[in-house]
């Protein structure tokens, strides 16, 4: 009895263990790369970088040759523009490829044009309204057909070089706050949560191999290749390449649903009673 039911259990482990090593997908299953948003996507009209930019390490990554012709960001753009970018990506494409990866990334455009330019709008209700257009071009997207759109959030704004006082700060986690809420329920769409990888760097700098986190490359005496920002804003190409290691780490990893885990949790429970009690079946009150 004792060895038969640890036989069972073992299986059991087996099963769960097989689950939990099989949360990657391959690759190779996605087909493209769609991307929507402004000047840290734009690879066509004008690069704000010493190289390239995360859309061209990503795509090579995925399996594929890189191609700017997918690209429909724009420097400058706001979340109401990147949405017009969605639109005329429809206006050509009635269905979309569900085995493309589709990207939208923006909002710290609303966000600075704020707090340059302000108006009666709080930029607190700025950043609310820009994280709900990137969840209303995520929509469209999905009710085109698409199937895996990756929407990276708002890097800490307050420690850019532009700001590096931390007062953005604020509007960032607001905007990214809103974003997570409208996304959490959307099981076609991940976020990748460059605030926290900012912060980590920041944190962190050597294990990244930067050595320059503050100052914008490009106006200092600094090394870009061991710089994180660029300029004011933008990072450099190496902070591009961190970036897309990160998206594409989050596109391969498929989340299982909540009562998949449950499951798992019961199975392994379940092992370790089994594999404590000497007499499993006797000892078991329920049985």
């Amino acid at each position: 009895m004792k060895n038969s039911n640890y036989r069972i259990s073992s299986k059991l482990f087996i099963t769960a263990i097989f689950l939990l090593t099989s949360l990657t997908i391959n690759a190779a299953s996605i087909s493209s790369l769609y991307v929507f948003g402004d000047s840290l996507s734009d690879t066509r009209t004008s690069v704000n970088s010493d190289g390239p930019l995360w859309a061209e390490y990503l795509a090579p990554q995925l399996g594929f040759s890189y191609d700017g012709s997918t690209n429909f960001a724009l420097s400058g753009s706001n979340t109401p523009d990147i949405i017009n970018q969605i639109s005329t990506f429809q206006a050509t494409t009635s269905v979309a490829d569900p085995n493309a990866l589709y990207v939208l990334w923006g909002g710290a455009n609303d966000i600075f044009q704020s707090l340059i330019f302000p108006s009666s709008t709080p930029t607190e209700t700025i950043a609310i309204n820009a994280a709900n257009n990137i969840s209303n071009g995520v929509d469209i997207l999905t009710s085109m057909g698409a199937q895996n759109i990756l929407v990276p959030n708002l890097p800490d704004l307050g420690f850019v070089p532009a700001d590096g006082t931390g007062f953005a700060t604020r509007f960032a986690e607001i905007f990214n706050t809103q974003l997570q809420s409208n996304l959490a329920l959307n099981t076609n769409t991940r976020i990748a949560d460059v605030f926290g990888l900012h912060h980590d760097i920041i944190s962190n700098p050597s294990a990244y191999g930067f050595f320059n986190v503050s100052d914008a490359c490009s106006l200092t005496a600094n090394d870009c290749n061991t710089s994180l920002f660029w300029d004011l804003i933008h990072p450099t190409t190496a902070g591009h390449q961190i970036f897309a290691n990160e998206m594409y780490n989050i596109v391969t990893v498929v989340p299982l649903p909540a009562a998949t885990w449950l499951f798992i949790a019961e199975i392994i429970g379940l092992f370790s009673i089994t594999k404590q009690s000497r007499y499993p079946l006797i000892n078991n009150p329920f049985k």
